[in-house]
């Protein structure tokens, strides 16, 4: 798909997402570049992917997106399915497979979710830029108000990204750096 077509179709998508997800969204992406730039690899494809990588919310019914509380497991599930459904969307409307294969991979390159398809084929490319767009993704979970929490400090996502190991520590290194905090990851 071209460059132009590929950007106008990811707005049109990002106006059927509501604000919170796709301020989220633009957030992920802006720090997804920042990222790559730091480690100077191009970030076009991952940006793109970020900007579009909750896409599969658009689908759930907004209590559970906006619950005060803590998710009950059904509702976790459902959750989890939306990197999945947003894989499914892209790739009926023509999205390239990397772009595609980034969004389903954001939560997480090596959790072997089961709704992922058997010939699945991942490059090494593509899963560093998932990394990416998933380190990005949960900084920001953190660093902003949420509906069941406020905001945590830049000091306390670090602590918590290095304590769960969800991420390659030099990538909670680099987010660090481009979010503004002048602490390093140890």
């Amino acid at each position: 798909m071209e460059k132009d077509k590929t950007i106008q179709i990811i707005r049109s998508l990002q106006t059927k997402m509501n604000d919170d997800i796709r301020e989220h969204c633009i957030r992920v992406a802006e720090y997804t570049k920042k990222m790559c730039e730091s480690i100077e690899i191009d970030y076009q494809l991952a940006y793109n992917a970020a900007l579009v990588h909750d896409i599969g919310k658009v689908f759930y019914n907004t209590d559970i997106l906006n619950k005060k509380g803590k998710l009950r497991p059904t509702e976790k599930t459902i959750i989890d399915y939306h990197a999945y459904f947003g894989w499914l969307v892209l790739k009926n409307i023509g999205f390239n497979d990397d772009l595609c294969t980034i969004v389903l991979l954001h939560h997480g390159v090596n959790s072997g979710k089961e709704y992922w398809p058997k010939d699945l084929r991942i490059s090494e490319k593509i899963s560093m830029l998932a990394r990416i767009v998933e380190t990005a993704d949960i900084w920001d979970a953190l660093t902003a108000d949420r509906p069941y929490r406020k905001s945590l400090s830049n000091d306390k996502a670090k602590i918590i990204m290095l304590s769960e190991k969800k991420c390659p520590k030099e990538l909670v290194r680099t987010i660090c750096e481009v979010a503004g905090d002048d602490t390093t990851a140890k």
